[in-house]
């Protein structure tokens, strides 16, 4: 609980973190830019979340890609 993710740029390149809608996101926000060589913290996972897989979207160059993460209480 109040545990963040902190996305990285990968090769210098930028990407888009999109939370799916229909199940929302753990953090406060749906979406997050990553800027090219940088980095993007979540913030602390919202106190109301469920232990459940939440599907994100990466964006980048490169395509998408379809990981979950699972916030644990």
């Amino acid at each position: 609980m109040g545990d963040a993710v902190t996305w990285h740029s990968h090769d210098n390149k930028a990407a888009t973190i999109k939370f799916d809608s229909g199940d929302g996101s753990p953090f406060q926000n749906v979406t997050f830019n990553v800027p090219p060589d940088g980095s993007v913290s979540s913030g602390p996972a919202l106190s109301h979340v469920d232990h459940k897989p939440y599907k994100y979207t990466v964006v980048g160059p490169d395509g998408e890609n379809d990981p979950i993460v699972i916030v644990d209480n």
